[in-house]
């Protein structure tokens, strides 16, 4: 299972090739470091810009999002030590 940014930048090699994040980032409206930082998992993807990357790369907005909130719920239940208690 891979991450929303592992499935980014998989999708933006797809459709622009391996060097494609500049282009990407045009067709999008956002700089190209911007994206490289939602591609290495560093930025969330909002609702907004989910339907943006449904226009451009044709996958639906709900599953981008989903995805997301799976990969943070692991995240977060990482979080738990050995003892079950959330570090803060």
């Amino acid at each position: 299972m891979s991450t929303t940014g592992q499935d980014l930048e998989a999708m933006i090699e797809k459709k622009f090739g391996k060097r494609g994040k500049k282009a990407a980032a045009a067709k999008l409206g956002i700089s190209p470091a911007y994206l490289s930082d939602m591609c290495g998992d560093r930025r969330g993807i909002s609702a907004e810009f989910a339907v943006k990357l449904s226009k451009v790369f044709g996958q639906q907005a709900a599953d981008t999002l989903y995805q997301q909130s799976c990969w943070q719920d692991l995240a977060d239940a990482y979080q738990v030590d050995r003892k079950g208690k959330a570090r803060r």
